[in-house]
C-alpha cells in the first residue's frame, strides 16, 4: 500500500529506462552489421565492420555503468530496481556475445557460404527490433497487450533460431567430412543457441514484470 501511495506523490523517473532503449537500439544496429561482415569479401573492410560492432559494445558498456550508478539515486521507478538491473544485465550480456560473434565471423572467415548464417543474422535483427519495441512499452506499462504480443514474437524468433541450430548442424554433417568445417560450424552454431537463451531469459523478465504489476 505505502508503495502505491508513493507512485503517486512522487514521479516516476524514466531516464534510467532511456539507457535500456539506447542499448536496444545499439544491439539492432550490430545485428546489421554482423549482416555486413559476413557479406564482405574484402577483409579490411570486414575487420572494419566488425570494429564497429566492438565500439557500439563498449558504448553499451558505459550506458550500462550510467544506469547501475544512477540506479541508487533514484527513489521510485516504474518498477523495481531488481527489474531494471536484471533487464541491463541481460542486455550487456547480449552485446558481449554479438561483440565475440563478430570477431569469430572475422577470424573464421565466416560468409554465406556458411550454411544458415544468413537466416540466423535475419532473425537476430528481427529479434532485437522487438525486444527494442517491448523495452520502450515496459516505460510506461500501459499496452499490456501489445507487450504480450511482442514477447509471442520474440519467443517465436527464439525457437526458430535453436530449430536451424540443430538442423543447420545436421546438414553440415551431411555435406562435409572436414573436422576443421564442422569445428567453425558448431561454434558458430553455439554462438546462436547462447544469443537465443539469453533472448529467452530477457523475455521471461518483461513477462514478470507485466504479472507483478497486473
Amino acid at each position: 500500500m505505502a508503495k502505491s501511495i508513493l507512485k503517486f506523490l512522487i514521479p516516476s523517473n524514466h531516464s534510467l529506462l532511456g539507457f535500456l532503449n539506447e542499448e536496444c537500439d545499439n544491439l539492432h544496429s550490430m545485428s546489421l552489421l554482423l549482416h555486413a561482415v559476413i557479406h564482405e569479401d574484402v577483409a579490411a573492410k570486414k575487420h572494419e565492420y566488425v570494429s564497429k560492432i566492438t565500439h557500439i559494445h563498449h558504448e553499451n558498456q558505459q550506458l550500462n555503468r550510467k544506469l547501475f550508478q544512477q540506479l541508487s539515486d533514484n527513489l521510485i521507478l516504474p518498477f523495481d530496481r531488481e527489474d531494471v538491473f536484471n533487464l541491463a544485465a541481460n542486455l550487456k550480456s547480449l552485446s558481449a556475445k554479438l561483440d565475440s560473434l563478430g570477431r569469430h565471423c572475422e577470424l573464421y572467415n565466416c560468409g554465406p557460404h556458411t550454411i544458415g548464417l544468413e537466416k540466423h543474422i535475419e532473425l537476430l535483427e528481427k529479434s532485437f527490433e522487438t525486444i527494442a519495441k517491448i523495452i520502450s512499452l515496459l516505460d510506461s506499462l500501459k499496452k499490456r497487450k501489445e507487450i504480450i504480443e511482442l514477447t509471442l514474437d520474440l519467443q517465436e524468433f527464439c525457437k526458430k533460431i535453436d530449430q536451424l541450430c540443430d538442423t543447420e548442424l545436421l546438414q553440415t554433417f551431411e555435406i562435409t567430412d572436414d573436422v576443421r568445417v564442422i569445428l567453425i560450424n558448431f561454434e558458430t552454431y553455439e554462438f546462436f543457441a547462447s544469443i537465443s537463451k539469453k533472448m529467452r531469459q530477457l523475455n521471461l523478465l518483461a513477462e514478470g514484470i507485466l504479472v507483478k504489476y497486473s
